[in-house]
């Protein structure tokens, strides 16, 4: 879900992104000057000799540092599928199960005001390992509050988890970027994020099968565990790559790829942000706070099994996961950014409408109409996510991206702990009405209609205010700026 928070704020056109995130950089001489700094070092775009950066090392680098990820995001839904066991076992309600979620969310509000100074001040291998290690021992800390069983052991576990999880994504981002800036930077972005999606994708389907294995809640938490193991110690190896890289280089400095959340800057940014950033916000608050619940809507509402709840899940990740590509370059291709946003949102409108309408079930003829209401989220997803984030840099200055980058993920993650918390309550206040998942829907498809009637109003602002930049062609957008510097 922080892929969802991050990979929720997935960047496409990473190219476009790294050339409007880093800060102002002065060329001479092949060397640069960074922020304040009165250290120079070596442009990362025009290195002065060979290095194992530009060879097929750097796809090995690739695998283990979409491999470092993989446990973290396998983990951070690990409740979602077991929601039911957890509810059970703890004798708790979904408002209480799903703080799982909210507490682990949360270390996103206080994340982006001291990730990018932890990562600048000790070096980008340094934050990895920290990072990853928090994770494990965090989702540890998970596995032993559900042997024992103890819920706020549990509690604790996902907090620590949080704070790990939350930086680690950063931190890979700025890693790939050393390695592939220059080159294949949005294949690379892109391959990560497909790698992390399928990570979300096995969780649903293999935690109730362990489950099912043992009986036990501790065991599927524990092979989460050996995950983040494995995950950790492919840290080890990216550590050494880019260490050795950095040693051939005399290059041991890399340039931060997110500025310093500054708060004074935020209310002088453009009208047309603000549109984006309530839309943003509003648009994955809703689609993963039905995530986070949707095993227990499929084995409540519609007859499934747990395991084949699971298995159905999938579909919102796979199709959004391999798509997220062809639609990032399909929208440079058109421009029309404000129009896929609008297709997007109506994409999810119609399918929380299409469960808000759909015959409940029961075990012995499980609903399996439910399937074309999860490729329509898996087409949202894949459109929403290549389509808002990467727009945020075309309308702000460079100096003002991070600052506004920074504040959008606080907000979104203080209302998505809050919105988890409310569905839960709602649910838990009205099961006798569809198993308590007729209401929650209601809120899901108001919430989208309001984005919906948002967005046509960002669709005029855009035309007025920024001379329509976000309906223009990437090469549009290239020539202008060329003509505007010569």
């Amino acid at each position: 879900m922080q892929e969802d928070i991050n990979i929720a704020y997935g960047i496409t056109t990473l190219e476009q992104h790294n050339e409007q995130i880093l800060k102002p950089l002065e060329v001479s001489n092949k060397t640069i000057l960074l922020g304040n700094k009165n250290e120079r070092v070596q442009s990362p775009f025009e290195p002065s000799k060979p290095s194992i950066r530009d060879t097929n090392i750097r796809w090995l680098v690739l695998v283990l540092g979409t491999l470092t990820n993989f446990g973290s995001f396998f983990c951070y839904d690990n409740p979602q599928p077991l929601q039911k066991y957890i509810e059970e076992i703890f004798q708790i309600q979904t408002a209480t199960a799903n703080l799982l979620y909210s507490l682990a969310i949360l270390p996103n509000v206080i994340v982006p005001f001291f990730g990018g100074a932890l990562i600048d001040s000790i070096g980008v291998r340094a934050t990895m390992f920290i990072t990853s290690l928090l994770v494990l021992i965090g989702q540890t800390t998970v596995t032993l509050g559900a042997a024992m069983p103890s819920f706020n052991v549990m509690i604790l576990g996902r907090i620590i988890f949080g704070f790990g999880y939350a930086t680690l994504e950063n931190a890979l981002l700025i890693m790939l970027s050393k390695w592939f800036l220059r080159k294949n930077m949005s294949f690379a972005w892109g391959f990560a994020r497909c790698g992390l999606r399928t990570s979300s994708a096995l969780n649903s389907v293999l935690c109730p099968k362990f489950y099912a294995m043992k009986e036990e809640l501790y065991f599927p938490f524990l092979m989460g565990t050996l995950l983040t193991l494995i995950s950790f110690i492919c840290v080890f190896g990216v550590i050494y790559l880019d260490k050795k890289a950095d040693a051939e280089t005399n290059n041991s400095t890399q340039a931060n790829l997110f500025e310093k959340v500054l708060l004074k800057d935020f209310a002088s940014l453009p009208k047309m942000f603000f549109f984006l950033m309530i839309i943003s916000i509003l648009g994955y608050m809703s689609f993963l706070g039905f995530t986070i619940n949707v095993n227990s809507f499929l084995v409540q509402r519609f007859g499934f099994e747990t395991e084949s709840a699971g298995e159905l899940i999938t579909i919102i990740y796979l199709v959004a996961g391999f798509l997220s590509p062809l639609m990032g370059s399909i929208i440079d291709i058109v421009g029309k950014r404000v129009v896929f946003i609008f297709i997007a949102v109506f994409l999810a409108l119609i399918s929380m409408f299409f469960f808000i309408v759909l015959a409940d079930a029961t075990t012995l003829n499980p609903n399996y109409h439910v399937i074309f209401g999860f490729i329509g989220l898996g087409l949202f997803y894949s459109m929403f996510s290549t389509t808002i984030f990467p727009s945020i840099p075309l309308i702000l200055k460079p100096q003002n991206v991070g600052t506004a980058l920074g504040i959008m993920t606080c907000l979104a993650a203080i209302a998505l702990a809050l919105y988890t918390e409310l569905i839960g309550f709602i649910h838990d206040q009205t099961l006798l009405v569809h198993s308590g998942y007729f209401w929650t829907q209601i809120i899901h498809f108001g919430v989208f209609v309001v984005i919906a009637i948002i967005v046509i109003f960002a669709y005029f602002e855009d035309i007025r205010g920024n001379n329509g930049i976000l309906n223009k062609r990437r090469k549009t957008i290239e020539i202008e700026k060329q003509g505007l510097v010569a």
